[in-house]
C-alpha cells in the first residue's frame, strides 16, 4: 500500500497458487506495466528478460507508431534478442538492426545487470528512457539517435555504471510516458515493490496518446 495526501493510493496484492512457492535465487525483481494506446487492441511496446547465473539481460523495444505493424516490428526484435548468442548490448543491437530491416523499425534499449560485480552495462538507440535512481541520485542513461532497422549510428559503445544494490533501482520506459519525472517527489516509495513505482509513474506521467510501457528493476533483501 502506497498513499500520499491529495494524490491517491496504490494497492498491490499478489496471490500464490502454489503453497510450496520458493523465491528464486536471484535477488533482482523486474516489474512492468504495459498499456496499449487508447482504442488499440495490441501493443507496439515489448520487453523481455534473459537470466543466467547471477546476471540478467533485459531489453525494451518500441515499434514505430502503434497497432499491429508496430507490434510486428517489436516482436521481430524480441525474438532476435532471445535467440541471440552475442555477448554485449552493442552487438545485440546491431543484430536487432539487421532483423528489423524488413519492418517499420523501432527504438530499443539493451541492459545487462550483473549482480556479482554490481554493474550495469547498456546501450540504447532511440527514445527509450532509462535512469538509475536512488533516494540520493538520478543518473540518466545515454541513448543514441537513430531507428533500429533503418538508421543505426556508425559508432556505438557499451556504457558501464556501478550499482548500489541496497539503494538503486533501474527504471526504463517508452515515450508513451513523459521523462520529466523526479522519483524524489514520492517520499518512501523505495520501500515498496517495483510494481508500485511503475504504477506511480504511470499515474502521473502517461501521455495518453501512445502505447506506454514502464519497467522497474529492483534488488530485494
Amino acid at each position: 500500500l502506497y498513499s500520499l495526501p491529495n494524490w491517491g493510493t496504490i494497492l498491490f496484492a499478489r496471490l500464490y497458487l502454489d503453497k510450496n512457492f520458493i523465491n528464486p535465487a536471484s535477488t533482482l525483481t523486474i516489474s512492468t506495466i504495459s498499456v496499449c494506446k487508447k482504442n488499440e487492441t495490441i501493443c507496439g511496446d515489448l520487453w523481455e528478460t534473459k537470466p543466467y547465473d547471477k546476471k540478467v539481460r533485459m531489453m525494451m523495444i518500441d515499434g514505430l507508431g502503434h497497432g499491429f505493424a508496430a507490434n510486428t516490428a517489436a516482436r521481430e526484435g524480441l525474438d532476435a534478442f532471445l535467440t541471440s548468442t552475442r555477448d554485449s548490448p552493442v552487438e545485440q543491437l546491431r543484430e536487432l538492426h539487421d532483423k528489423l530491416k524488413k519492418t517499420r523499425g523501432g527504438v530499443a534499449m539493451v541492459a545487462y545487470i550483473d549482480e556479482v560485480n554490481n554493474q550495469l552495462r547498456y546501450c540504447g538507440v532511440g527514445n527509450i528512457t532509462m535512469k538509475l535512481v536512488s533516494s540520493i541520485r538520478s543518473h540518466g542513461c545515454l541513448s543514441y539517435n537513430g531507428i533500429v532497422g533503418h538508421i543505426m549510428p556508425a559508432s556505438l559503445n557499451d556504457h558501464l555504471l556501478q550499482i548500489d544494490k541496497k539503494t538503486d533501482i533501474l527504471v526504463l520506459h517508452s515515450d508513451g510516458l513523459s521523462a520529466r519525472w523526479d522519483i524524489l517527489k514520492y517520499p518512501g516509495i523505495f520501500q515498496n515493490q517495483g510494481i508500485v513505482v511503475c504504477a506511480a509513474l504511470y499515474k502521473d506521467f502517461d501521455r495518453n496518446n501512445d502505447d506506454s510501457t514502464i519497467a522497474v528493476a529492483k534488488f530485494v533483501k
